[in-house]
């Protein structure tokens, strides 16, 4: 009974708001995953315009470029090679100490690469060894 009350429905229904309908079910997965902030054309996956406002980075504490806990893939895997985080103090133990700066995992070595470079803390009895 609720079936032909449907049908019912449709039938009477304006193609105008049949279209409607149909475009909005479908339209939606036309679209690409763009997300853009202050921008209604983004030119990337990610794309934030801003003429006075930075991006900021998710701020961690790495323990060395080998700590693969600290940070975690939401989905329960690995972290994925290009993960960037900003380290927020030094840590470790040469040669996987870490310092403050931009890092990125790179799942070929596995660990955390700093985005300027390796920079290597060393005591001052580092220097007479």
């Amino acid at each position: 009974m609720a079936l032909d009350l449907d049908v019912k429905f449709l039938k009477k229904t304006n193609p105008i708001i049949k279209i409607t309908f149909f475009l909005a079910l479908v339209f939606p997965y036309t679209l690409l995953s763009q997300v853009g902030v202050n921008t209604t054309a983004p030119k990337a996956a990610l794309d934030v315009e801003s003429t006075n406002s930075g991006v900021l980075i998710p701020r961690v504490q790495l323990t060395s470029i080998i700590d693969n806990t600290t940070v975690v893939n939401p989905n329960f895997g690995a972290l994925e090679t290009s993960t960037l985080v900003y380290n927020i103090g030094d840590a470790g133990v040469v040669p996987n100490n870490v310092m403050a700066g931009f890092y990125y995992w790179n799942n070929t070595t596995p660990s955390w690469i700093a985005l300027a470079g390796r920079k290597i803390h060393r005591t001052f009895a580092n220097h007479f060894r």
